[in-house]
């Protein structure tokens, strides 16, 4: 078993060129849609992350991409609605639980930044709810995950975050794969390979 002589071939067929290009030129919602069961009881939250707190936010541009993450959690994030002219926090400093709820549609959004800027750093955390599965996906890929922070340890589990994107970019750059190959390896590939 050839895991990525495996993929090789699959990255060639029909599914796996309509993924790709999702990941490559799909609305995040549609992302979301795709991989996220609608039924789950926090699709709506989801859904409202992505539209309106990626859509109204008053994201820092002054800072760069790769650093953002880290910022805003430490620094808050302010929204802005044009129409009333008022600026409202969507969340501040250091509100890890808010992170926490919402990480799957957070990370689909810093994704959706880092695609407009093609710095391919941030990587969508669709296995927040699914972490056994991310395990196999890892142990058949040859990557080694972090140890997971304890409950107690919020901030340190928002900031996993980071060190998932770190241990699948470093994947993704011995392979050479793209972003949009990297997400459909993890996110349509690998799942049907185990």
């Amino acid at each position: 078993m050839d895991l990525m002589k495996d993929w090789n071939t699959y990255k060639e067929t029909e599914e796996a060129q309509r993924v790709i290009e999702l990941f490559e030129e799909g609305s995040l919602n549609d992302i979301l849609h795709t991989f996220v069961k609608e039924g789950a009881a926090e699709f709506p939250l989801f859904e409202h992350t992505i539209k309106n707190v990626f859509e109204y936010s008053l994201i820092p541009y002054d800072v760069p991409i790769k650093d953002l993450f880290l910022y805003l959690i430490d620094s808050g994030l302010k929204g802005y609605l044009v129409a009333s002219d008022f600026v409202f926090d969507i969340f501040l400093a250091e509100e890890y639980d808010f992170l926490l709820e919402r990480m799957i549609p957070t990370s689909i959004g810093f994704f959706g930044l880092d695609r407009e800027e093609d710095n391919n750093c941030y990587v969508p955390y669709l296995f927040y709810h699914n972490f056994s599965k991310l395990k196999k996906i890892a142990a058949l890929s040859k990557v080694e995950m972090p140890p997971v922070p304890t409950k107690e340890q919020e901030r340190e589990r928002v900031l996993y975050y980071l060190d998932f994107c770190n241990v699948w970019n470093t994947f993704r750059k011995n392979n050479n794969l793209s972003m949009a190959e990297l997400c459909t390896f993890l996110y349509n590939f690998a799942p049907q390979y185990i």
